[in-house]
């Protein structure tokens, strides 16, 4: 059997040979739940050719050659029995009653031909977070968000609780001047999809946060850009939102604070990252952009912020994460997620782009953060893993050694 396509708008087609290959039928032109694209696989019962798993955004079985798919799951967000979004299903070559099914959820098997399922995760640590934030007063306290599986928390305890179904989870940030309210984003909806708990992230605490004032359709990135300073909440599409932070969040309205920072209507902001400058009060920010530009505020709280452009000799691309250094917030680093060099690079003030980074591999690299208690120590996240820099960003070494995974 062979599962074919689709391209864009097409149909996910079936097709078997019995004769190894040398021709094919059609046995079904339409086998795709969904998201065909991301999730297609096949398997074939270890003795009944005309018994066939096919997994797309569930697993389905037939009986007929794939001439009839049967769904075998049902429900969807926290009632699923079997987390969606296929992307391999085997049966056992001993026993064809059983097979296992893999998901963006994790694993699962069925022992009597899909009708339960027993859920395999229990000791599994695969989870795939996008992002993490600490609460400020309280290490402890851990926000993630998870790749289609919503944002957890965990307190005290390695125990991480869902705090809210919502689908992919992606940024968390915890509100400074209150760490008692935690934001949390999904993929976005007409606007950005934001909830807020004003209950210190306690799962089943969170509500929708509005989005009046946001431009439905601006390009809202699906890992949208948001960040808190000095009582304020910003997200990013491809400008930048403010709103004042209050606990109801049917109480929010947004105001654009810039024009367009990425030169177009379809690219978007990549990364914000906002540092409050106690000497002036006021807020500096600096927002990326994924078609590789770079715009900078010196207040973010103002009225109508003023933003430069610095993204001078920044080589293009897009940029996957800023940070500043905590003892000169003039001193800003960038890290680029793509193949070709450089991965990371240092500006004074912005525009004038600085390749740093010996030892980096030469891969993607993905996030930069600053030792707040050692400027000279810095870190970089890759593909491959972590690395550390003991002066300033010069050079590197891995932290394997160091390192869990």
């Amino acid at each position: 059997y062979a599962l074919l396509g689709p391209s864009s708008g097409a149909s996910l087609k079936l097709y078997v040979t019995t004769d190894g290959g040398d021709s094919w039928s059609l046995v079904n032109a339409n086998a795709c739940e969904g998201q065909c694209f991301y999730n297609m696989t096949i398997d074939v019962h270890p003795t009944d050719p005309e018994r066939i798993l096919v997994g797309t955004i569930r697993p389905a079985l037939s009986l007929d050659g794939g001439q009839t798919l049967t769904i075998l799951t049902s429900g969807w967000g926290g009632a699923q029995a079997v987390h969606q979004d296929t992307h391999i299903v085997r049966f056992s070559v001993n026993d064809g009653n059983r097979f296992w099914v893999g998901s963006d959820g994790g694993l699962w098997r069925s022992d009597d031909s899909g009708g339960t399922f027993s859920n395999l995760n229990a000791n599994l640590e695969i989870t795939q977070f996008y992002d993490i934030a600490i609460d400020p007063t309280n290490p402890e306290r851990v926000y993630g968000g998870a790749q289609d599986n919503s944002s957890s928390r965990r307190a005290d305890e390695n125990l991480w609780d869902v705090t809210e179904v919502t689908g992919d989870g992606f940024m968390n940030a915890v509100d400074e001047t209150n760490t008692e309210r935690v934001f949390q984003t999904s993929y976005p909806s007409g606007g950005a999809s934001l909830i807020l708990s004003s209950s210190g992230g306690e799962p089943n605490t969170f509500g929708w946060v509005n989005t009046s004032g946001q431009d439905q359709n601006d390009p809202f990135p699906w890992v949208t850009p948001l960040v808190t300073g000095a009582g304020s909440v910003f997200v990013g599409s491809n400008r930048v939102y403010r709103a004042t932070i209050v606990n109801n969040p049917n109480a929010y309205s947004w105001t654009a604070i810039s024009d367009t920072l990425t030169g177009n209507a379809t690219a978007s902001i990549s990364v914000l990252t906002d540092a409050f400058d106690a000497k002036t009060s006021t807020l500096r920010m600096y927002a990326g952009t994924s078609n590789g530009r770079i715009a900078m505020t010196e207040d973010a709280l103002a009225d109508a912020p003023v933003w430069t452009d610095v993204t001078g000799s920044y080589p293009g691309s897009n940029v996957s994460d800023i940070a500043f250094d905590p003892a000169d917030l003039t001193r800003v680093f960038v890290t680029r997620s793509v193949f070709p060099e450089p991965h990371l690079l240092r500006s004074v003030g912005g525009g004038d782009w600085e390749a740093i980074g010996t030892g980096l591999p030469t891969i993607p690299a993905n996030t930069v953060v600053v030792d707040p208690l050692d400027s000279q120590r810095i870190f970089v996240g890759t593909d491959i893993g972590a690395y550390e820099s003991t002066d300033g960003g010069e050079t590197f070494a891995p932290l394997e050694d160091t390192l869990t995974w």
